[in-house]
């Protein structure tokens, strides 16, 4: 149950938990931001897919209200807290939160599921003299593709099915590092995050609100985004399994799109401020040669 809860708690699915993770990008450089904003956050999903389903299914089983509650809460939390922000960099720092307990909630309630269930049902004696249940097993969590006479080729076949919170956990390693970079750009022009200070960048930085709203985008699981692809399939499994859990994660990604098409109508249309902000250009080629990778990559994972 250590185990359990300390990856859980990697998860932001509890309010002082969202507070720490939200501090270390928002005090940091924006190099350290990308980098906190890519990888950490998605160290919980793994461990749960790497150590404790695989090590403890039936502890992973038997804690699913502790899991969905949480999680719940979290969709809902996140995205309230957000729009009361005034730093653009603590801003998109709470945005991969509720994605990520999203994707907590289907690797418990839609994926894994019925894996734990089978591997629950079987006794001690046939987990440890199986050979093939083991190897049967570990294909199902691992994803191996292990050279068995015994493994049915459709059944092959709908394993690479499964696994549908991996590529959200791709998406969101790269989407909101786009987001922390275009905040990057703003401050290394004005000198200054907080929101009030910005708008009317559209008609003096074009290139800018190009980048930034297709990243906007993919952050708000639009359709046509390698973040809808992930996300989508996991909303509807979870109606299939706890309809009061997939509602609440349904109204925490409506509020996640509220902030952020408010972010941007605030950051780039609107009235020009001239008081506050003086230099004006655009992303030279070395920026834009940073945006690239993640552009592509959050609009090509699968």
């Amino acid at each position: 149950m250590d185990c359990f809860f300390r990856l859980f708690r990697r998860q932001s699915a509890y309010g002082t938990s969202s507070y720490l993770v939200t501090r270390s990008p928002c005090r940091g450089t924006y190099a350290g931001s990308v980098i906190l904003a890519g990888i950490p956050l998605k160290l919980g999903t793994y461990g749960f897919l790497r150590f404790s389903i695989p090590m403890f299914p039936e502890a992973t089983l038997r804690s699913t209200p502790f899991i969905y509650t949480p999680s719940a809460i979290a969709i809902i939390y996140t995205p309230s807290t957000t729009s009361r922000q005034i730093d653009l960099k603590k801003i998109i720092a709470y945005s991969p939160v509720a994605h990520m307990n999203l994707v907590t909630i289907d690797l418990v309630g839609v994926e894994v599921y019925d894996v734990i269930l089978e591997y629950s049902s079987m006794t001690r004696g046939e987990r440890c003299a199986t050979q093939n249940g083991s190897r049967h097993l570990c294909k199902k969590f691992r994803g191996l593709q292990i050279s068995d006479t015994t493994i049915d080729p459709t059944e092959r076949n709908d394993q690479k099915k499964k696994w549908s919170s991996i590529p959200p956990m791709s998406s969101h390693g790269l989407v909101p590092p786009a987001l922390f970079l275009c905040v990057g750009v703003l401050y290394d022009r004005h000198q200054t995050r907080l929101v009030r200070y910005y708008g009317g960048s559209v008609s003096t930085m074009p290139n800018l609100p190009t980048i930034s709203f297709s990243s906007t985008l993919a952050n708000m699981s639009s359709p046509g985004t390698s973040s809808f692809l992930g996300e989508f399939p996991i909303s509807v499994g979870a109606f299939q399994r706890n309809s009061l859990v997939a509602t609440l994660a349904a109204l925490g990604m409506i509020l996640g799109a509220a902030y952020s098409l408010w972010l941007y109508n605030r950051a780039v249309s609107g009235n020009f401020k001239p008081d506050f902000l003086h230099k004006f250009s655009d992303p030279n080629g070395r920026e834009v040669s940073i945006f690239l990778p993640f552009l592509v990559g959050g609009a090509t994972v699968r």
